[in-house]
């Protein structure tokens, strides 16, 4: 079951989150979480990570674990592609071959 929250929701509970800390801030001059706000937050993070993480699983049981292709390719962005293919090489199964 896909239980993913659209783009407008993250949109709109981030929103939430931003004018909470501007009230935050305006009422005590200092810019710093209350306890509901934090606990959103890392709410909002653990479900941003499960998210990842049932992504990456379902396209390792589509394509394989080390079929790594499509990140690769050119116009796909991934932060520190230059450090990821230091590390881990630029060789990967295509995608064209089953897992």
């Amino acid at each position: 079951m896909n239980d993913y929250k659209s783009v407008e929701e993250i949109d709109a509970r981030l929103e939430q989150i931003e004018a909470d800390q501007k009230e935050i801030y305006a009422e005590w001059g200092v810019r710093s979480f209350d306890v509901e706000t934090q606990a959103r937050w890392d709410d909002m993070k653990v479900e941003k990570d499960e998210q990842d993480i049932d992504m990456i699983r379902r396209r390792a049981a589509l394509f394989g674990r080390e079929n790594n292709s499509i990140y690769l390719a050119d116009h796909q962005f991934i932060l520190h592609k230059d450090h990821y293919l230091k590390h881990f090489g630029a060789n990967s199964k295509p995608l064209t071959q089953p897992a």
